[in-house]
């Protein structure tokens, strides 16, 4: 080679080239198969190491941290050896890598063979595959590099099944084992990527094809001397990078995006790269933006971890799950709203208004008003919809999720439109603390963080006062496990055999795991749910977990009696049964422990042991503020400051909020928990609260912390409910005009509320009605039962599809009767290992609820749902205010739900 010339690679443009994007793709498919799913693998290692979860989690880190950020040392290999050997040699890492990890017992070890070792050559081959597509081809080059990142996607497709279903068949030694075998095709994938062939040009024909003018002569200088001028390895890794590619814009914002948002899809990053650059600047763009991609998965995850805000812990609870934006929507148009009534309030007091700026003014109102948007129906459906809408085929609006609570008094406030001061932030009603607070005064905090409810037009789009909205549907549907909504609803599901989405695991499934950022912070692995305040407690999982396998146990038990009915079929028929047993389970068993028989029999809540009930489509069932705001919450004064977890052992409640990790690492957890909720026994219902909601609540460290009993009280004033004193005025009690006019309450009870008011009018509802004297036979006193009971009146009549309604998607008298079956106890023994238990849950064992075996309690019959039926007949003529009809069974023949013990099936309704 003369002076003035230099050699340049021969770019194919196709032919081979394409065999070498093959080879790319597959190795990307190995590589990102094993690099992105390895987080299968945790609940594996933290069962067989028992370490911290952040110590494991540290090993998975490494792993596709240095998986990135390894491109500036590759790009040095690169110029000394051909990216054949490149991707051979880390092949044969990464196998070393696998299978050395399977005979590791220490984790420390482990941090080295599978995290450092296995990221390094995972890296190797990543790199080199990659790059050298990119070097291969000219005007196809962003085609075939895309074409060839496409392996990602399917690696994770593919391998996180893989991997799931060796960890069943093997056990996690033996999957590490096969997995060493598997990341050894690379080897071969590398071999058949050939060296490229050079040809020799004059310098100027290669400035030709240089995009980039203002690194051409660094690069250039580079290829020429074919040495770096630097003395240690640091430098010769930044100029392996060439970061004079950062003077171009477009990569130095890239590389930004890349840094910060460390999740940025692989093949978006690397095709850009690709289409940026000519194939002389493949390898430093690459190891450019992998170098700050690794940079930003190794540093932000562990930032993000220790570095929490002081409000991380107040909204901590609702980070889990769920797409807000229709609740932020609603929100913006509800504060919309209320600025413009209050405009309109202006104008009404301006003597020169005029009338046709006056109806403007409420035009515009109405257009912000969300809920003048008709929702069609479907009058015939026999299941009830996801968000709750379409239950009152006249007022579809009613009870439906994310509208407005309800009213069963006008708010306190005169319109909703606060007179704050300049300094106040609109969401912001912060909780003041004076300077001696006994927990909080020791940490000199002046206040704790709190968010006002969002506000929302009122269901008429009436100017009025403001509303509060309520983004879970109103009725008892079992919301908690389906969700409240159509998109979240799907999203729960496996669109496959009626079932839900769920996690393996060694005795029974849990809940599907939450795979967003914030659940992967350490101590925070969280679960996906229909209500995303189930990963608060683990209390408070186990029960959504067995309502979760209370539907799939239902579903797999109809499709096989019936193989004919389809998935969307075996959903919503294992739906139906589920809501409508929690329903009987919630009124039945629940209910009569707290209110009493008296209160159930005044508010019309018994249930009936045969026969239907007639629907009220004129009765509103949505939730009132004043029972959510206030009379539901008398639950938090019955929490323990601690919890059994079945294994004998007590665990302090604040420590374990929104920590997770007992379902991970314990083998029958929820049993485990089940076993404890058993014997545990709730704190009386009165004015006390355990410390561990009232000094620690979702504690981040020692003083930062919440305070759930003034919460609670800021809440009740932040929807605008009524003083103490005027819900009894409603509920019919006397009307107390004094502190001695607390009938209800003890004299010390009466000293205590009137040294923190001063006035008997300013009560707060859950202050007043949380400290009156329980009724008899009930853990209540008359305030919050009265507003609890008129509550789930409004739920029971007001809801169309409530399980004991006659009408079109009613039950048959027969399926009615065993839904009537369902209990607590029978469901928790047939979705855990339980095998003995009290008949009645909810109270402890007694000469009167003795523990029994799970086989002895009654059962819903779940072949009265399962078998294939004939039309039914006419229905007969009315006699003594019945009618009957009847329909031929058509199958199974034979087996457990056989026609031969049930061939035909009675119905009957009341009549006039």
């Amino acid at each position: 080679m003369t002076k003035g010339e230099t050699k340049v690679p021969i770019v194919p443009d196709g032919g081979y080239g394409w065999i070498v994007c093959i080879a790319a793709l597959l190795s990307n498919c190995i590589i990102s198969g094993f690099a992105l799913s390895a987080g299968v693998l945790l609940v594996e290692l933290l069962k067989n190491f028992n370490e911290p979860v952040s110590t494991i989690s540290l090993i998975l880190s490494l792993r596709t941290g240095l998986n990135l950020c390894v491109g500036p040392f590759v790009t040095i290999l690169l110029k000394r050896f051909t990216h054949r050997k490149i991707i051979i040699v880390g092949g044969l890492i990464g196998f070393i890598s696998h299978f050395s990890s399977t005979y590791v017992n220490r984790v420390d070890v482990l941090i080295l063979t599978y995290g450092v070792l296995g990221g390094i050559s995972l890296g190797m081959c990543f790199f080199a595959a990659n790059v050298i597509v990119g070097h291969y081809f000219d005007k196809k080059r962003a085609t075939a590099v895309g074409m060839a990142v496409c392996g990602v996607g399917l690696g994770m497709f593919i391998f996180n099944n893989v991997t799931e279903m060796l960890l069943q068949h093997y056990g996690l030694k033996g999957t590490l084992l096969l997995s060493s075998g598997i990341v050894l095709n690379l080897v071969p994938l590398g071999a058949l990527v050939r060296p490229m062939k050079y040809k020799t040009v004059s310098e100027c024909e290669e400035l030709q094809v240089i995009e980039l003018d203002k690194s051409s002569k660094k690069e250039g200088t580079e290829s020429n001397d074919g040495k770096s001028s630097s003395k240690n390895i640091m430098t010769k890794c930044l100029s392996s990078m060439n970061l004079d590619l950062l003077t171009n814009t477009n990569m130095l914002l890239f590389c930004m995006i890349v840094l910060i948002w460390a999740r940025t899809v692989i093949p978006i990053r690397l095709t850009m790269v690709a289409d940026l650059f000519s194939s002389k600047y493949i390898t430093s763009g690459f190891s450019l933006i992998l170098f700050f991609n690794g940079i930003g998965y190794t540093i932000f995850p562990p930032i993000f971890a220790k570095t929490r805000p002081s409000s991380y812990f107040h909204g901590k609870h609702n980070k889990f799950f769920g797409n807000r934006d229709m609740e932020d929507e609603i929100g913006k148009s509800g504060s919309k709203f209320i600025q413009l009534m209050k405009e309109m309030r202006l104008r009404q007091n301006e003597t020169e208004t005029s009338t046709t700026e006056q109806s403007n003014a409420e035009v515009m109102l109405l257009a912000t008003c969300s809920f003048t948007t008709p929702i069609t129906c479907d009058p015939d459906s026999l299941y009830r919809t996801a968000d709750g809408s379409c239950n009152n085929l006249e007022n579809p609006y009613w009870g439906k999720g994310v509208t407005p609570f309800n009213r069963f008094q006008t708010p306190e406030y005169f319109d909703g439109l606060d007179c704050c001061t300049a300094e106040d932030v609109e969401q912001c009603m912060p909780i003041l603390l004076p300077n001696d607070d006994p927990y909080f005064g020791a940490f000199n905090r002046d206040c704790l963080p709190f968010t006002r409810a969002l506000a929302t037009p009122p269901l008429n789009c009436q100017p009025g006062a403001k509303e509060v909205l309520n983004s879970q549907t109103s009725f008892i549907d079992c919301s908690q496990v389906y969700g409240s909504t159509r998109e979240q609803s799907l999203s729960l599901r496996t669109m496959a055999n009626g079932l839900l989405l769920t996690t393996s695991a060694e005795d029974l499934d849990l809940l599907p795991v939450n795979n967003s950022s914030f659940c992967r912070v350490p101590d925070n692995f969280c679960f996906i749910t229909g209500d995303a305040r189930a990963n608060q407690n683990n209390m408070l999982l186990t029960l959504h977990t067995i309502f979760l396998r209370e539907h799939n146990r239902i579903a797999r038990f109809l499709g096989v009696v019936n193989p004919s009915l389809d998935d969307e079929e075996l959903f919503q028929e294992s739906r139906r049964i589920n809501i409508a047993q929690m329903q009987n389970i919630v009124y039945r068993e629940y209910l009569p422990r707290i209110l009493g028989v008296s209160a159930m029999r005044s508010h019309g809540l018994q249930l009936r042991n045969s026969g239907f009930e007639e629907y009220n489509l004129n009765i509103n069932p949505a939730i009132n503020v004043a029972f959510s705001g206030a009379a539901f919450r008398f639950g938090h004064s019955t929490i323990r400051s601690s919890f059994s977890n079945g294994i004998g052992q007590q665990i302090l409640l604040s420590p374990s909020f929104n920590t997770n990790d007992p379902f991970y690492v314990i083998d029958n957890a929820v049993g485990n928990f089940i076993r404890g909720l058993l014997v545990d026994q709730a704190q009386t219902t009165d004015r006390l609260l355990t410390d561990q909601v009232t000094d620690r609540l979702f504690e981040s460290a020692p003083g930062q912390s919440l305070d759930l009993a003034s919460m609670n009280i800021q809440r009740g004033r932040d929807v605008g409910l009524r003083p103490y004193i005027y819900w009894r005025q409603w509920c019919g009690l006397s009307f107390p005009r004094s502190f001695a006019d607390l009938v209800d309450h003890t004299e010390e009870q009466q000293i205590r509320l009137q040294r923190v008011y001063s006035d008997v009018a300013d009560i707060d509802l859950w202050t007043g009605g949380l400290s009156e004297r329980h009724m008899n036979g009930s853990n209540l006193g008359p305030t919050f039962a009265c507003i609890i009971g008129r509550q789930f009146l409004l739920l029971k009549s007001g809801d169309r599809f409530w399980y004991e309604n006659s009408g079109p998607q009613k039950f048959t008298s027969n399926q009615l009767a065993a839904i009537r079956q369902s209990s607590q106890s029978r469901i928790l023994c047939d979705n855990s290992n339980v095998v003995t238990i009290q008949a009645d849950p909810f109270t402890k064992v007694s000469e009167t609820n003795p523990v029994v075996s799970c086989d002895s309690l009654p059962e819903v019959d779940l072949c009265l749902f399962a078998r294939s039926m004939a039309e039914w007949s006419e229905w007969s003529t009315c006699e003594i205010g019945i009618r009957r009809r009847e329909r031929v069974c058509l199958g199974p023949t034979d087996g457990l739900c056989s026609c031969e013990k049930n061939s035909t099936e009675t119905d009957i309704e009341r009549c006039v």
